[in-house]
């Protein structure tokens, strides 16, 4: 009994997880590390809405995306999630307000489809979260499909998601943490890129630069 209270005491205090892959594939980056431990100075929260009752594969994007923020914020403690399941509302009109204000907020929805009692139902998916730091909100959007029939190949979308979590968390902070953006210019006459290129190149700079 001793032993597991220790223990419980130890774990409330201290996070780590174990990668036994040969590719190291959940172990994060030491820039990754760098960044949190430097530019996250005050309290960020993940809000993350994919969860409730969904399909095992969508069932371990829940538990990946758990278990990479409690990595980083086994390095910085001013890093807090939580999750809410818009289904959790018992009244049927305070839910569907609810979802209807994520849709306001610009969270994306998949609609999702399943078999029960021998028929075919869905249910809206909100595969994204809520990222708040300081008077700052934005959207994460982890993944998005209008819809997803009962034959959609869950279990490559869900390796895709898992092996990119890293990259979205840390580049969400990056955006939402940056106070002001860089001016950047572009010179003209020298036999630059045509306006269609100097476009997709402005909109892949525009995140972090103005």
């Amino acid at each position: 009994l001793f032993i597991i209270v220790v223990s419980n005491m130890v774990g409330a205090y201290y996070y780590d997880r174990f990668d036994l892959t040969q590719d190291k594939r959940y172990t994060l980056n030491e820039n990754s590390i760098k960044f949190v431990k430097e530019n996250v100075k005050d309290k960020i929260t993940f809000t993350i809405y994919l969860t409730g009752e969904i399909p095992a594969e969508l069932k371990r994007i829940e538990r990946e995306i758990e278990e990479k923020l409690a990595d980083l914020r086994a390095h910085n403690s001013l890093i807090h999630y939580e999750f809410v399941d818009p289904y959790s509302f018992e009244d049927e009109a305070e839910r569907n307000n609810f979802m209807y204000q994520l849709q306001e907020q610009k969270f994306k929805f998949s609609k999702l489809f399943y078999d029960e009692d021998g028929g075919e139902k869905f249910k809206y998916l909100f595969t994204a979260a809520k990222v708040t730091y300081l008077d700052k909100e934005m959207p994460l959007q982890f993944f998005h499909y209008p819809v997803i029939y009962q034959n959609f190949d869950l279990r490559g979308l869900s390796e895709f998601v898992v092996n990119n979590l890293e990259f979205q968390f840390i580049d969400i902070m990056r955006k939402i943490i940056q106070k002001e953006k860089p001016r950047i210019g572009v010179l003209t006459g020298h036999g630059e890129a045509n306006d269609d290129q100097l476009f997709i190149i402005r909109n892949a700079l525009s995140d972090f630069y103005a």
